[in-house]
């Protein structure tokens, strides 16, 4: 099976990912985007690059879909947010998997 790829954000966030080649969709806002992402994931999608700013109002999104076979959640950084989920993510996984944080 051909899985799609989807990038979720502002338009000026989601942008560059238009010009590549992959579809962009805009928040609906509050609760609706886990409900948009399950949608999404059952019309084929499995790779989603997700503003911090939608991923900070949802935060129950990523680890949702932690244990997914198929389904994967990266956070990409907005224009105007200060906040670190992916690093901060990325982190709390390596000090998962060795024990303790190396980065």
């Amino acid at each position: 099976m051909r899985y799609k790829i989807a990038a979720m954000g502002r338009p000026d966030e989601v942008f560059p990912f238009l010009q590549i080649g992959i579809d962009t969709f805009a928040p609906e806002g509050g609760n609706a985007l886990s409900r948009q992402v399950a949608g999404l994931v059952k019309e084929g999608y499995a790779l989603f690059f997700v503003s911090q700013d939608c991923l900070a109002k949802n935060p129950a999104l990523l680890s949702s879909y932690d244990h997914h076979p198929s389904v994967t959640i990266v956070p990409i950084p907005g224009l105007v947010s200060e906040q670190s989920l992916g690093l901060e993510r990325i982190q709390s996984m390596v000090e998962k998997a060795l024990g303790q944080n190396i980065l």
